[in-house]
């Protein structure tokens, strides 16, 4: 967008200024500007919280080939500037709400934005170690755009990231729900709703003893737009439940 953004206001000058010379068509420019779009709903909050206290501990040791975990995961997370998020790690609850543009209560600026939840993992055994994560989901969106050079986009799904000492070991894989962009008028929404395919986000990677690996798992989204000569608007939401976690480890030499 930066590299086009000084073309592109060469481009809209000409139209601004015919604009600027019609009060007529200033006044229908300033008409359009007042109508929002509407965005997408909040997130549903029906997903019962477990009872059940204290299930994964800060370090989940690795002691047997299979380890199943759910909920309460060992940490929850946020990252970006998202209108709103669910990141619960006593129920593994997750979710992302992002509103770029022309929306009632829409940012000005692109957004990009995640959610989530985490386990750190220990092993007494060298090992290769495979992650996979059963999660439940929601989506919706919206794009819009009214007026020449305007334009909405969004885009949004599932990541899953390995880190050792705040590097990323494995991932970001992400898996991507929707992806929809709209440009000069019209708009488009949708949504759905699914399990993950767990190949999208499967991690894998080599751990030492002693070794602490924290893995996440979060909702993502990123949305923007270019009002041009008009508005544009891009918006999105992801929902979801971590149900569970199956660790797998192969102890090698």
């Amino acid at each position: 967008m930066k590299q086009t953004a000084k073309p592109l206001r060469a481009l809209q000058a000409p139209f601004e200024q015919l604009i600027a010379e019609s009060p007529a068509a200033r006044r229908a420019l300033e008409e359009l500007r007042r109508e929002h779009v509407k965005g997408v709903s909040g997130f549903v909050r029906d997903i019962p919280v477990r009872e059940r206290l204290g299930a994964s501990t800060l370090d989940l040791h690795l002691q047997e080939h299979l380890s199943i975990v759910i909920p309460p995961y060992d940490f929850d997370w946020q990252r970006g500037n998202p209108k709103q998020s669910l990141h619960r790690k006593l129920d593994g609850v997750i979710g992302i709400l992002g509103e770029s543009g022309h929306f009632q209560n829409g940012t000005s600026d692109r957004v990009d934005a995640a959610a989530g939840i985490g386990l750190a993992i220990t092993t007494d055994k060298p090992a290769i170690v495979s992650v996979r994560p059963f999660i439940t989901y929601s989506w919706a969106y919206v794009v819009a755009a009214q007026g020449p050079f305007s334009s909405g986009s969004a885009r949004g799904g599932i990541d899953a990231a390995a880190f050792l000492n705040g590097t990323i070991i494995d991932g970001v894989r992400r898996s991507v729900l929707f992806s929809d962009s709209q440009g000069w008028a019209g708009s488009t929404r949708d949504d759905g709703s699914g399990i993950t395919w767990v190949p999208d986000v499967t991690l894998g990677f080599k751990m030492a003893p002693g070794q602490v690996v924290v893995v996440n798992f979060g909702a993502w989204i990123e949305c923007d737009h270019n009002n041009g000569v008009g508005f544009g608007a891009g918006g999105g939401k992801v929902q979801g439940a971590v149900k569970w976690i199956v660790v797998e480890r192969f102890v090698g030499p």
